[in-house]
């Protein structure tokens, strides 16, 4: 092999990569959550089938004041019944990322408690050590000395 096709394969391979790195999961549909971010700043026709609870909430001046005031994730869940299907909608967004960093950290937690050494600590004894690890409960050790 000569150093201009070895080049030429190693320029089109980092080519490849960087268009790869670009989009790492094709078949995935990108789906927009514009409607659950911004419910009353989005266009209501661009929302599918939701476009009726949109426009609707668009309209309701306390939904506009209540999102205003409150997280994103305390105004959904506070929604209101007669948008049920965009409140599924939100609930099913929001959840994604809260569960999905939830994993990464149960993950990296169990790196650290079940090394490679440590394997003789069965499942039962991992599964408690990650629900304490992982929790952000904080016991009350004053009432527990009682």
């Amino acid at each position: 092999m000569s150093f201009p096709s070895v080049r030429k394969d190693l320029v089109l391979y980092s080519t490849n990569l960087k268009a790869n790195f670009k989009q790492p999961f094709p078949e995935l549909k990108e789906v927009s959550y514009r409607h659950v971010q911004f419910p009353c700043r989005v266009d209501a026709e661009a929302c599918g089938h939701f476009t009726l609870e949109v426009a609707e909430l668009q309209a309701d001046e306390n939904q506009k004041i209540q999102f205003e005031d409150s997280d994103l994730a305390c105004f959904w869940l506070n929604a209101p019944k007669m948008y049920a299907c965009l409140k599924n909608e939100a609930t099913t967004a929001l959840v994604q990322f809260g569960s999905t960093n939830v994993c990464e950290a149960t993950f990296s937690c169990m790196v650290h408690i079940k090394p490679k050494y440590r394997n003789r600590l069965i499942d039962a004894h991992l599964q408690d050590n990650l629900i304490i690890a992982t929790t952000t409960y904080e016991p009350r050790f004053r009432k527990l000395a009682l």
